[in-house]
This record gives structure tokens, C-alpha cells and sequence, in this order.
């Protein structure tokens, strides 16, 4: 609560936060203005919890690679978005915002805005599952999938979204 990370560079992943336990993220806290190389330039989990109730991740980015905001990496690793979390104005090869291959769910009033991305997913970057019960994802830019995109890169992967309230803009 009310804690900021900025101006920090992971040269390879994990620009502001590497974390491979618990991460929570509450009211007034924010993350902005770092940068990676490869993954996730403002938070890389990794067999990891990210539960970010409010606060706000922004102005990150990835100069090389995916996850401008946040990169969820593989299956064992959770990020939650809900109540007043804003993810905004992060950059990044494939998914500005989020770049997600585990699980990930966004709810209440949480935002996902004005990220981009040169090739896949402006706002979010799915080859997991992605649950979107409510929130907003908008004005993201992408060459392919501005707001989302949902694929699998390997024959046997197994990717879903679904969405059951909020809006996608």
C-alpha cells in the first residue's frame, strides 16, 4: 500500500519486480517507468501470486520482447486484477499490458488502457486462461489484436478467454 517502484531496468527479465512468491499490490502503490530486455518490463511472475487490487502499473516497457506491464509465466503462477488495479501506457513486442501463459482473471472496475504492442495483443497477450468477469480493456494498439489476443503457440497447447461482463473497447 502506497509504495512505488520506478526507474529500474532488468537487463534480461523482470524491469521493476521479479517475483517468484507472493506479490500484493494494494491502494496508492504503483509501478512505472521500468524497463526489460526480454520479459515482463514492470512485473514477471514466475510460479508465482500477483494480486493487484488497486494501484496502478504504467509507462513500463519490454524493448525487446513480451510483457510490457505484466508477464505470467507458465502453469503454477496466478495474477488476479480487481477493484481499482490500472494497468495503462506500457509497451512491448506482444502484449502491452499483459503478456499471460498461466492464469490470469480481471474483475470489478479494474483497466487495462492505452498499452501497445508492435505485433500481438496491444492490451493482453493470451496462450493460458484468461477470465474476465468484469473491468474495462480499451484504447490498446496492436498490429494484430489490439485490445486481445488469444492463441497457442505449440500444437499442444490448450489457450482460453472467457468473458462474462465488462467491456472490451
Amino acid at each position: 500500500t502506497g509504495a512505488t517502484i520506478s526507474g529500474n531496468t532488468g537487463n534480461s527479465i523482470g524491469g521493476g519486480v521479479y517475483s517468484d512468491g507472493t506479490l500484493i499490490m494494494e491502494t496508492g502503490s504503483s509501478i512505472k517507468n521500468n524497463t526489460a530486455n526480454d520479459q515482463g518490463g514492470g512485473v514477471f511472475i514466475n510460479n508465482g501470486e500477483f494480486n493487484m487490487t488497486a494501484g496502478t502499473i504504467n509507462g513500463n516497457t519490454v524493448t525487446n520482447g513480451n510483457g510490457g506491464g505484466v508477464f505470467v509465466k507458465d502453469t503454477g503462477s496466478t495474477f488476479t486484477m480487481s477493484d481499482n488495479a490500472t494497468i495503462s501506457g506500457n509497451a512491448a513486442t506482444e502484449g502491452g499490458g499483459v503478456y499471460n501463459t498461466s492464469s490470469s482473471t480481471m474483475s470489478s472496475e479494474a483497466t487495462i488502457s492505452e498499452n501497445t504492442s508492435s505485433y500481438y495483443g496491444g492490451g493482453v497477450f493470451n496462450i493460458s486462461s484468461f477470465e474476465m468477469t468484469g473491468g474495462t480493456i480499451s484504447g490498446n494498439e496492436a498490429e494484430n489484436g489490439g485490445g486481445v489476443i488469444t492463441t497457442v503457440l505449440n500444437v499442444d497447447d490448450v489457450s482460453s478467454f472467457k468473458m462474462s461482463g465488462g467491456t472490451i473497447s
